[in-house]
C-alpha cells in the first residue's frame, strides 16, 4: 500500500493524481492521509475524556471521542474526497483515508506503525521537505518504509 501523505489547506489534494499513476504502475491500493494543524481548544479536555472512559473499558466512546478529526475532514473535503474516490473506483485502486492532527513527522510514522501494511510514503507538495531538509530527515530517522517527495510544479518561464 502507498501512503499518500497531506497536509490539510488549499493544496491537499496536490499531487493525489501522482499517487494514483503510481497506485495503479505498482497495482498497490493508496491511503491518503490528511494531517491537520493542532487544534488547541478542547484537544486536552478531549484526551482526558478519552483517558476516563479507557480506564473504564469504554473503548467505542474512547473511538468516538478521537475521531473527530476524520469526521471534520471528511466533511471539509467531502467534495474532493468522492471526486478521488470516484478515480480509484474507476482506476480499480482501494482507497483508505486517515486523519492526524498536530506534527506531520509524527503523524506518519504512528499511521506507518499501527498500519504494517503499507509499504512506501509519498509526501505531496504541500508536505515536500523544506529548504534545509530537516523534515524529510527527521522522517527517515522514524520510518523504515521508502519515502518519495512530490516537488511543486515549478512556474514556466516567459
Amino acid at each position: 500500500m502507498i501512503l499518500f501523505a497531506t497536509r490539510d489547506g488549499a493544496a491537499a489534494f496536490e499531487g493525489f493524481s501522482y499517487a494514483l499513476d503510481l497506485a495503479r504502475t505498482l497495482k498497490q491500493p493508496v491511503a491518503m492521509l490528511l494531517v491537520t494543524g493542532t487544534r488547541a481548544s478542547g484537544k486536552f479536555e478531549e484526551v482526558m475524556m478519552a483517558a476516563a472512559f479507557a480506564e473504564a473499558g469504554d473503548y467505542a466512546t474512547v473511538r468516538e471521542i478521537l475521531g473527530g478529526e476524520g469526521r471534520e475532514i471528511e466533511e471539509r473535503y467531502k467534495a474532493e474526497l468522492g471526486a478521488a474516490r470516484e478515480q480509484c473506483r474507476e482506476a480499480g485502486i482501494d482507497l483508505a483515508v486517515y486523519a492526524a492532527a498536530g506534527d506531520e513527522v509524527e503523524a506518519i510514522r504512528d499511521t506507518v506503525k499501527i498500519r504494517p501494511g503499507i509499504d512506501m510514503v509519498l509526501l505531496s507538495p504541500s508536505l515536500g521537505a523544506p529548504k534545509t531538509g530537516g523534515h524529510l530527515k527527521r522522517l527517515l530517522a522514524r520510518i523504515t518504509k521508502p519515502v518519495m517527495t512530490i516537488s511543486p510544479q515549478a512556474p514556466a518561464e516567459a
